[in-house]
């Protein structure tokens, strides 16, 4: 039935395209076999499981892409948050860590500044301790200069001995004490030293004003120049005959609120002396002061001494004259001693002789009241008693 199914349409197919007659023969009887039994093809082989199959390997294809791809996708997204998570902790890290190198360069700054302050600080206390040091070792210097110098009693020394040690301390090209002198109404520089030698003496006299030794003395100030050229044209308007000295300090000689004189100190160098050099000498000057003083009073006090040391000799000889001589002993004695030692230049213990009176010879040892010059006066009262006695033939000792 097929294949005639098949002819028939074949045969429509043709003779539409050419127009004819179809005829159609009589029907006949045709026999037709028996129908075979239909065997259908493997599953495997039908079009459709085919289809199917490759639907399903396309679709399992598109699947597992489409898995595959959304888990690359998934993976790209997470990959790229943990990026970006961890693009922030580093970045995090990263300003944590510039944070703690700011930090540190921060406390290095800290760290160095402190270093050079503290270097600072140790020069400072480097350079203070050297100063103490250099101070103490001036101070020991005037101190041992104080203590020679209060113990002299004589101008001269005085000066020599200053001058022996005022060179440690500072520069003396030029060193002198000017002392008042009251009859000159002039400073007396008796011992001024230049360049280690003595000069012969001089006066400054008061009423000059144009001298820095007079005028530091009347106005009772330090004078104290470091260019003194330039300065003392200025203030004094003329020009000193010799070499002028650079740089001096002139300070008073002061005790007991009196002015007795002048230290000074002179350099040929310009700005040879500082502020320390004027505390310095100014410590020096009190100790020159009570040195000078000193030495003026011990020279008065040694002159009012020989004074009464004159009279009391003179004494001695007129308190002699009253005593019996080596002669009168010997006329009087075969044998003789006198032990006579007062206990000062004078004193009230006497002896006492007369003889060829009415054939007998009186003598006497006496202790008169007092010691010294008044034991002396009893002893002359007591010998003109004695002789007075004598004279009035009063022979009984009692």
């Amino acid at each position: 039935n097929t294949a005639l199914a098949a002819d028939l349409i074949e045969v429509a197919d043709t003779s539409s395209s050419v127009e004819k007659e179809v005829i159609i023969p009589p029907y006949e009887e045709i026999s037709l076999p028996k129908k075979a039994p239909f065997i259908f093809p493997p599953l495997w082989d039908r079009i459709e499981f085919q289809s199917i199959v490759i639907l399903l390997v396309l679709g399992i294809g598109f699947l597992f892409y489409r898995n595959h791809t959304n888990r690359e996708k998934r993976q790209r997204t997470k990959l790229t948050q943990q990026v970006k998570e961890r693009t922030q902790e580093l970045e995090a890290e990263k300003a944590k860590i510039e944070g703690f190198y700011n930090e540190i360069v921060e406390k290095n700054t800290e760290i160095e500044v402190k270093n050079t302050e503290l270097k600072q600080k140790q020069e400072e206390v480097l350079t203070q301790a050297e100063k103490l040091e250099h101070s103490y070792k001036n101070i020991n210097i005037i101190s041992i200069i104080g203590q020679d110098i209060t113990t002299i009693l004589d101008l001269s020394e005085i000066s020599q001995a200053v001058y022996k040690h005022v060179g440690d301390l500072m520069d003396a090209s030029g060193f002198g004490i000017g002392l008042f002198n009251n009859e000159r109404n002039a400073l007396e520089f008796k011992d001024y030293i230049e360049n280690e030698k003595k000069l012969p003496r001089h006066y400054d006299y008061l009423d000059n004003e144009n001298t820095l030794a007079s005028r530091c003395f009347r106005e009772k100030k330090a004078i104290f120049m470091n260019n003194l050229q330039e300065t003392y044209l200025k203030q004094a308007g003329k020009k000193l005959e010799g070499e002028l000295p650079k740089s001096v300090i002139y300070l008073p000689l002061i005790t007991q609120a009196e002015i007795i004189g002048v230290i000074t100190v002179q350099s040929f160098n310009k700005n040879a002396y500082t502020q320390e050099h004027l505390t310095l000498l100014k410590a020096l000057a009190s100790y020159v002061s009570i040195a000078i003083s000193n030495a003026v009073y011990y020279r008065k006090i040694n002159s009012d001494n020989e004074n009464r040391l004159d009279s009391i000799r003179y004494a001695k000889t007129i308190q002699e004259a009253m005593f019996p001589t080596k002669s009168d002993l010997a006329s009087a004695f075969e044998e003789y001693f006198v032990l006579f030692k007062p206990k000062d230049v004078v004193s009230g213990d006497f002896y006492w002789l007369r003889r060829n009176i009415e054939d007998k010879t009186f003598i006497a040892v006496a202790d008169c009241t007092g010691h010294g010059v008044p034991g002396a006066f009893m002893s002359m009262i007591a010998s003109r008693l004695l002789n007075e006695a004598i004279t009035q033939k009063i022979y009984d000792p009692s």
